[in-house]
């Protein structure tokens, strides 16, 4: 494994039982890029949650370079198909029984979106030079490594990329993976970019092979990405809202976005891992940006906008100052705010509340 800065990414080769070399193209072609999010297995889903905000934020990040950009939700589908409880879950049988009342959620375990043989049709509908897959929950890793080797197979000179908030150095479930190019950790637009920006203007040169008869070749190995150093005290991406219809998601029967405009969180919560992705600082947009992304997105149709920040409240004056400027903008216009993230009670107050 290695930790190379961007000047120094390879052209990088792959050496596989196919021994193919994986470029990207010559220098002046737009290249086409996909990013994915994966179909899960759990006992439930709450659809209401499938929004891929980081996807497409990650989009916006790369809207102004010679690239053609799909995002593929292989998640948010009305589809869904029984499983077999994994063996992981043996421990815990016995207790499943209990799980009783008109809540009860715990019976039966599902393939939730896409099924494989769905997603494979759906692939053949793009040609993409790369391939970025988001991973943001330990629990779910099963279902992105099979994508990731679904893609693999199918797309084997495309360079595939991996990030989100459950690639980082406290596991292994990524770092030896030979399907994998290279693996971005922690705010990805940056690092992303920078990525990108250096793919797309590598030349690819030839090579020559010489594989001694007998000897064992190295597994290739996901080159280790964490570009964006020292946490920035603002930040400007929106998801990139043009790559779905306006009503393909919604909230309560209406048509709803999700959106992050602070991150990082100075708490040292045991159960929570926001850190390692954005830092304990946090940062914030800026608040006109909101209000200009929000007043274009209800021009468009919607009329819910969920607040993901991780904890919002933080600081009260920018909360405040922000939900004024949502009030005032839009008194005679009918939307909703939401927080399904959740709000940390100890930065509420009765003023914060009635807003």
């Amino acid at each position: 494994m290695s930790n190379r800065p961007t000047d120094q990414l390879p052209n990088r080769l792959t050496v596989t039982e196919r021994l193919v070399q994986r470029s990207l193209g010559e220098v002046g072609s737009r290249s086409d890029i996909l990013l994915i999010q994966a179909p899960i297995e759990d006992f439930y889903t709450s659809k209401e949650r499938h929004y891929p905000l980081g996807l497409l934020t990650l989009a916006t990040s790369l809207q102004d370079l010679p690239v053609n950009i799909n995002v593929l939700d292989c998640l948010h589908t009305s589809h869904k198909h029984s499983l077999k409880l994994p063996e992981n879950f043996n421990p815990i049988k016995k207790f499943l029984i209990y799980d009783k009342g008109p809540l009860s959620s715990f019976h039966q375990y599902y393939h939730f979106g896409m099924s494989w043989e769905q997603i494979e049709k759906e692939l053949d509908k793009y040609s993409p030079d790369i391939i970025g897959i988001s991973s943001n929950f330990y629990t779910y890793t099963s279902s992105v490594l099979k994508l990731i080797e679904g893609v693999r197979k199918k797309f084997s000179g495309s360079t595939v990329i991996v990030g989100g908030q459950n690639v980082n150095s406290h596991h292994d479930l990524f770092k030896n993976n030979p399907n994998i190019d290279y693996l971005i950790e922690g705010q990805g637009e940056q690092a992303l970019r920078e990525l990108i920006t250096k793919l797309i203007n590598l030349k690819p040169q030839p090579v020559t092979l010489s594989l001694s008869k007998g000897q064992p070749q190295p597994k290739p190995q996901p080159v280790i990405l964490s570009l964006s150093k020292g946490q920035p005290s603002s930040f400007s991406f929106f998801p990139d809202t043009s790559h779905f219809p306006v009503d393909k998601y919604q909230i309560a029967g209406e048509n709803a976005l999700m959106m992050m405009l602070t991150r990082g969180c100075p708490m040292s919560c045991s159960f929570c891992t926001v850190y390692q992705t954005f830092g304990r600082k946090q940062q914030r947009a800026k608040i006109s940006d909101i209000i200009t992304f929000m007043r274009k997105e209800y021009e468009r149709g919607i009329r819910v906008f969920d607040i993901e920040d991780d904890n919002f409240t933080f600081n009260k004056n920018y909360a405040h100052e922000l939900l004024d400027r949502i009030i005032s903008e839009f008194q005679t216009k009918p939307i909703k705010i939401y927080a399904m993230n959740g709000l940390d009670a100890q930065f509420l107050d009765e003023s914060l509340l009635k807003k």
